[in-house]
């Protein structure tokens, strides 16, 4: 899992559980550890580290960022991969993971270039 010319694959690995001992944490843990033994570098983050407010298509401009969505922006952008290990919620992903992907890499132009996604 690594390119001599780049260095290991850095892969963000992401519990969606507010539970630390929720099974999906542990699937995260574990996810970690396999990606580490095969030569992969891990960052191991769970959704309570990116408090996000609710987030509307007015509230994300890159002068209204909160700490906690520029903290998982800035994480999600220095990784090479990205793994979630979440619970369902009715068929779907629950609202709170959706609201932290909602203010993730691509809702607003990045502070560090000219890029215009949204």
């Amino acid at each position: 899992m690594s390119d001599p010319a780049r260095g290991p694959l850095r892969s963000l690995v992401f519990s969606a559980a507010l539970r630390e001992q929720s099974l999906n944490s542990r699937l995260a843990r574990l996810a970690a550890q396999t990606i580490e033994e095969h030569g992969g570098a891990v960052d191991l983050a769970g959704l309570a580290e990116f408090d996000a407010p609710p987030t509307t298509r007015t509230s994300r401009t890159a002068s209204t960022f909160r700490p906690g969505p520029e903290e998982f922006r800035r994480r999600v952008e220095a990784s090479d991969a990205f793994v979630i290990a979440s619970p369902e919620c009715n068929a779907a992903m629950p609202g709170l993971l959706k609201n932290e992907i909602d203010w993730g890499p691509g809702s607003v132009p990045s502070r560090s270039t000219s890029d215009t996604r949204c």
